[in-house]
Order: C-alpha cells, then sequence, then structure tokens
C-alpha cells in the first residue's frame, strides 16, 4: 500500500509534544487506534500500527493521564480528519496528521490543560 508523505507542512501553530503518549480510541468499539504523541488545539499526532484512512473524519477518544482524571476529566473527546500519513522513523508504525474540526468547550479546556501540564516546555526535539 502506498503511503503519501508530507512534503512541507503548513502548520501555523507548534505541536507540543507530550510527556506521555495517549491511549487513544474510537468511542464506539473502544478499540485503540493509536497513541496520541503531540497537540496543539487544531490538531494532533497520532502514532498507530496501521495508517488512518486519508480524508476520513475520525471521532476520537483521548485518556488523560491519571492527574487530569483526578479533576474528573476522563476523557478527551474530539472530532478530527485525517490529513496526512507518513511511515514512522520508529518501524513499524504510521505518523497520522488530524486536523481538529470539532470539540467541545470541555474537550478544549481539557486540551490546554494536558498542554500547560504534560507538553515538554520547548515543545519537543521535532526537527
Amino acid at each position: 500500500m502506498a503511503v503519501p508523505f508530507v512534503l512541507s507542512e503548513k502548520r501555523a501553530l507548534p505541536r507540543r509534544e507530550l510527556l506521555f503518549y495517549l491511549r487513544v480510541t474510537e468511542p464506539n468499539s473502544a478499540q485503540e487506534i493509536g497513541r496520541l504523541i503531540d497537540i496543539h488545539s487544531k490538531g494532533i499526532l497520532l502514532m498507530s500500527r496501521k495508517p488512518l484512512e486519508l480524508g476520513r473524519v475520525y471521532n476520537l477518544c483521548i485518556e488523560p493521564p491519571k492527574a487530569l482524571q483526578s479533576k474528573s476529566i476522563n476523557s478527551i473527546d474530539i472530532k478530527a480528519k485525517s490529513v496526512w500519513i507518513k511511515r514512522s522513523l520508529t518501524l513499524p508504525y504510521m505518523e497520522n496528521g488530524l486536523m481538529i474540526i470539532d470539540k467541545s468547550n470541555d474537550a478544549e479546556e481539557a486540551i490546554d490543560l494536558l498542554i500547560n501540564l504534560f507538553a515538554l516546555p520547548d515543545g519537543g526535539l521535532k526537527a
């Protein structure tokens, strides 16, 4: 299967790499589809064993770290569209770029908390 590669990125906001690779599921199946690697308010990077379907809109449930769960944040539910896919340097995984297209106010607050509490201070070591 051919996997499209990103030739240039047009990201307006810097990604924030997280201290934890958070589990991401589809709410209907609760089956893990990948791990959240980094995030900003408009998009996420998801690492998965199989590539996501390019252009598809996914309902996603991000499982927050225990520290956020203690603040009664048990999940971060978003709707996101797969906009690019590439093979990860960490084989056999795939990197999937998704644009967040819908989130509740609670999800937005949870994402802000996630970034403020668990993102690496320099945004990570991305090239």
